[in-house]
């Protein structure tokens, strides 16, 4: 099936051929993605944005790290602070604009999320602050993901249920906790049972969730994910998209 790509699309790509700068490049990419023609013979094409939309964006995020030196911070809020960790395109986004007011950017891209974002979740007149943060990746990492996840109060593991490599996902997660001294946990530990995870390592009470409870997939992925890890620490499987179990998952985290 020929692409037959738009005027506006080939116009994109012009601008993008032209860009000097990572802003330029990701504003070019991001606008090629939104108006290629969604059908069969561009699906190729569509991947290959994204992948250079993706890489782009780490680029861009190492050279500001590079040229700031910057660190970043999130003033707690509410009754508790609870900080979302992922891989990249699990939905972390999507559940913070479904459970909070906050507008962070959705896309079915790698690395939307470059900064911290948080949102007030609200239930029975109680405040909780959920932040979404950059996903982890062996690829790119920034020093104060691990500051702002060691200073909440607790951890929302994010996974995407339709990802046939779900378990990789979140061995990823857990391998990035371990490298920052972070120890999700079940339930609150004892004074001797914190002492005895080693020097400098802070325990915090984590829930798993399965996102994308809604693909066809999702309910094998999820039993592999209950196999492996489901006496380790609370889970619930939910769609961020379709809604499914979101009052459930409030809950959870009240």
């Amino acid at each position: 099936m020929p692409a037959n790509l738009t005027p506006q699309y080939m116009a994109a790509e012009q601008r993008f051929k032209e860009a000097s700068t990572h802003e330029d490049k990701i504003a070019c990419l991001e606008e090629m993605l939104r108006v290629i023609p969604k059908h069969k013979g561009t699906d190729k094409l569509q991947a290959d944005l994204k992948k250079r939309l993706s890489k782009v964006r780490q680029e861009e995020q190492k050279a500001a790290a590079t040229r700031r030196g910057y660190t970043l911070s999130v003033e707690a809020e509410g009754a508790g602070q609870i900080v979302m960790v992922g891989p990249p395109n699990v939905g972390k986004s999507a559940l913070l604009a479904a459970l909070t007011k906050a507008t962070p950017e959705v896309a079915d891209y790698p690395f939307t999320t470059r900064r911290p974002m948080p949102g007030m979740m609200v239930l029975e007149n109680i405040q909780i602050q959920l932040v979404d943060m950059p996903p982890v990746s062996r690829e790119y990492r920034e020093p104060w993901m691990a500051q702002i996840t060691r200073n909440a109060n607790a951890l929302l593991l994010v996974i995407d249920l339709g990802d046939p490599d779900v378990l990789e996902g979140l061995e990823l997660v857990l391998t990035m906790l371990q490298e920052w001294k972070i120890a999700p946990t079940a339930r609150a530990l004892t004074p001797e049972e914190h002492e005895a995870l080693g020097a400098g390592i802070v325990p915090r009470r984590a829930l798993l969730v399965g996102n994308k409870s809604d693909l066809p997939s999702s309910k094998d992925a999820w039993d592999i994910v209950q196999e492996f890890y489901g006496d380790r620490w609370p889970m619930l499987a939910v769609s961020a998209t379709a809604g499914q179990q979101l009052d459930v998952l409030r809950r959870a985290l009240y």
